[in-house]
């Protein structure tokens, strides 16, 4: 029998995690491990983490055993802490409930090793250019990641926009790999409740680590030979026909309202940069909407474009400062603010 406490707050914090990181699987399963400490770890095909809970617990075997129900059973208790009691089942035990799980030996089908060296990045911007550059694609697609002569890039593109942001790192690495959407969004949602604020990136054969003081979590990526970063590189080294700044929170503000609009009307979404004015327009057979937002500068010819106004919204609502950039190319809209830049593909014009 092995017979250990846990704080039921530091429990119900690392059961929050799992929950975000294993997603809604139909089998949603968590392992107790030892490696002279406890662990918890959890996760997917790609993605997987492993969380020291407990130092000095020795357990003769890995086992297996359902998340939801022991969530469940610690919400809202009261109580400073859990006995944990395994013997051949596992039981959580306060003063006056008993909760008994069954539980299986398992294997650990990943084992986190640390590999190439990619060096220290803050923890919440890597949440941030991965949500970014996630945040307007769905179930199904891909995500990329790239490795650039010192820098970490994400980028993402669908029929309406292809997205992008990026944050320096050390390495001198050059590869390009993919990742589903789903398990990005996943790492994503389990980044925003890591209080730690840097953590270290390693590469070993074909998974991105991402090593924490206590936490390791495991990304397997797919090696992809791609032109994305060129036609990236050439969007950049365009030169626009204009150019112009947009106040951000008075976008983002008008972005919310016709996000609303264009899903309850079911309606096609338009931007139209005329003389000093920026015009969001909305049409369907329902009926129409238009805005008007003003304009610091005074545009020779006028600029049309489609848009998916709920995707600008995801996007922007993230955002904070002041203004950001428009530079119109021939083949779009590039936007840009900071590190991060989105790329509305032409569909019409004037």
């Amino acid at each position: 029998m092995v017979i250990f406490f846990l704080p039921i707050s530091n429990l119900s914090k690392a059961l929050d995690f799992f929950d975000r990181i294993i997603g809604s699987q139909e089998k949603r399963q968590l392992i107790f491990f030892s490696q002279k400490d406890l662990y918890l770890a959890g996760g997917d095909d790609f993605l997987n983490a492993f969380l020291m809970i407990k130092p000095n617990v020795h357990l003769p075997h890995a086992y297996s055993f359902p998340l939801d129900p022991l969530r469940s059973f610690i919400k809202d208790k009261p109580d400073k802490n859990i006995k944990v009691e395994l013997v051949s089942s596992l039981k959580f035990i306060t003063p006056n409930e008993e909760l008994i799980l069954n539980m299986q030996p398992a294997s650990l089908s990943f084992v986190p090793s640390k590999g190439k060296n990619l060096g220290i990045i803050s923890a919440q911007t890597l949440k941030k250019i991965l949500d970014l550059a996630s945040i307007t694609s769905q179930e199904g697609e891909k995500i990329a990641l790239f490795f650039q002569k010192g820098r970490l890039g994400v980028w993402s593109e669908n029929r309406f926009l292809l997205s992008c942001a990026f944050t320096p790192i050390s390495s001198s690495l050059i590869h390009n790999f993919i990742v589903p959407y789903t398990s990005t969004r996943h790492l994503v949602k389990a980044l925003d409740l890591i209080p730690e604020k840097q953590a270290s990136l390693f590469l070993a054969s074909q998974s991105l680590l991402i090593s924490l003081p206590y936490l390791k979590i495991g990304f397997r990526l797919i090696s992809e030979e791609t032109n994305a970063l060129s036609f990236l590189k050439s969007l950049l080294a365009t030169k626009p026909l204009a150019t112009l700044k947009i106040g951000l929170p008075a976008f983002k503000k008008t972005l919310s309202r016709l996000a609303r609009i264009q899903k309850q009307l079911k309606a096609i979404g338009s931007i139209a940069l005329i003389s000093e004015k920026c015009v969001f327009k909305i049409t369907s057979s329902q009926g129409s909407y238009s805005f008007i937002l003003p304009l610091e500068v005074s545009l020779k010819q006028s600029f049309t474009i489609n848009c998916h106004f709920s995707l600008l919204n995801s996007l922007f609502s993230r955002l904070k400062g002041k203004e950001f950039n428009i530079s119109i190319l021939p083949s779009g809209w590039l936007l840009k603010h900071g590190q991060y830049f989105c790329f509305l593909k032409k569909t019409t014009s004037k």
